[in-house]
């Protein structure tokens, strides 16, 4: 095909999206809640107690029922317990709020205990700490309740989708103000668009990416890529980053046996070549 095309113009894409929001692979699957020294007296003093959620696809509303959930389960949380308000308010900002609160069964004395952050890093290479993502507030170092504020519970905010055989005849590339910068033939980011988000069961938005979705959404003005005639469009390979410029693994982006998860990304690029 060398010879003939001067440039190339991605046209539309159709995103099958299937990530995981939380997953071992983002450090985010899990919480610690570790006791103050600030204690009622005779209050049992457990130790760490860590709430861990299964690999998966998680509203704001399912992340809180599996934190109350696990942690009301957990043999180190004996005689103490996590409750969950669901008699949402106002946060001020058109929005809902939560709260989250530790109780001791045994009496009706409520429990001090803070959030810790996550404690290891995860296989991304980061630590998206769960309790940040909840917008948890941490304002007071130990309370007894944390107002759920503003959740947002997305481990990426957009995809951008690479391709240096595309792009290796642009004088003027596309940049990018991730930590790794790169040359970007298309950036995704998970917003809905114009029509507002859904909520969840407890009245949180419902951010595109916490579920699985598939959407097409095509490129009103298509980039024109240069190309150079005389080389031949083959072997083009492509590759999906998140936003930090990490290439996710195969394990994110389709199933495998050896996965942890089942989480899977598969998509199509509509490309125009031209002659003139």
């Amino acid at each position: 095909m060398n010879g003939y095309f001067t440039r190339i113009a991605p046209q539309d894409v159709c995103l099958d999206y299937c990530l995981d929001n939380i997953n071992t692979y983002w450090g985010n699957a899990f919480i610690n809640f570790i006791p103050s020294t600030i204690q009622t007296t005779g209050m049992a003093y457990p130790s760490t107690i860590q709430a861990t959620l299964p690999n998966g696809g998680y509203t704001v509303a399912n992340a809180l029922d599996a934190i109350t959930t696990s942690f009301n389960s957990n043999t180190t949380a004996v005689n103490n317990s996590l409750t969950l308000s669901t008699l949402l308010v106002s946060n001020g900002r058109g929005g809902n709020a939560a709260s989250l609160g530790m109780f001791k069964s045994a009496a009706p004395t409520a429990f001090k205990i803070p959030f810790s952050t996550s404690v290891a890093t995860a296989s991304s290479g980061t630590i998206i700490n769960l309790a940040g993502q909840l917008d948890l507030d941490l304002n007071t170092a130990y309370a007894n309740s944390f107002v759920v504020d503003c959740p947002k519970l997305l481990p990426t905010s957009y995809l951008d989708f690479v391709s240096p055989t595309l792009t290796q005849n642009q004088n003027v590339k596309d940049g990018s103000t991730s930590l790794q910068s790169t040359d970007i033939l298309y950036r995704w980011y998970l917003a809905w668009g114009d029509v507002p988000e859904p909520l969840d069961a407890y009245g949180y938005q419902i951010f595109q990416g916490y579920k699985r979705f598939i959407q097409h959404r095509q490129i009103p003005f298509p980039k024109q890529i240069r190309w150079m005639p005389n080389i031949p469009i083959g072997q083009i390979g492509f590759q999906v980053l998140d936003d930090q410029g990490r290439v996710l693994p195969a394990s994110m982006l389709g199933y495998t046996t050896t996965a942890a998860n089942n989480s899977e990304l598969e998509w199509q690029m509509t490309c125009l070549a031209s002659e003139t």
